[in-house]
């Protein structure tokens, strides 16, 4: 997938979802800077996701890359998307231990979903507690995960 993005530098909106895209993400991405939603659901995206382009993006409300086959672990600056209200990698290939120190100042996040992706060890819930817009949290896997559900007994955010 190439493409010109500087002249787009106002857009607000990308929908890309649904198109069968193949390659990765673009890292010229960072070119609209004005984007608040952006979407690569339900495309056929490898690779991993670059170390600069996405998290360029801090007016990001909305990142959906769900339902691709992206691979690899997340990179760690997505932990400065603070604007971000809606995350879903869901339905992807992404390994490795999900640090909680990615989404702690993520705090305007409402919508999480981690949904069925390789991601090993436990995930430290205690790290959303200062999340009070949080409404979903969603880390639904083929493969039960009782580190991460028994972090859950007893826990009031």
């Amino acid at each position: 997938m190439t493409c010109t993005f500087a002249s787009f530098r106002h857009l607000e909106v990308l929908d890309l979802s649904g198109n069968s895209f193949v390659g990765s993400v673009p890292s010229a991405i960072q070119a609209l800077s004005s984007l608040r939603a952006l979407s690569f659901a339900r495309n056929k995206l490898n690779g991993s996701l670059p170390d600069h382009g996405l998290c360029e993006l801090k007016n990001l409300h909305e990142l959906d890359l769900s339902n691709n086959m992206l691979h690899g672990t997340l990179p760690q600056c997505l932990k400065n998307l603070s604007s971000l209200k809606l995350l879903d990698i869901s339905s992807n290939q992404f390994s490795g231990i999900l640090k909680p120190s990615l989404i702690a100042n993520l705090t305007s996040l409402e919508y999480i979903d981690f949904s069925h992706n390789k991601f090993e060890g436990s995930f430290s819930f205690s790290s959303l507690s200062n999340h009070i817009k949080l409404e979903v949290v969603q880390f639904r896997s083929s493969i039960h995960n009782k580190k991460a559900l028994s972090q859950l007994q007893g826990w009031h955010p």
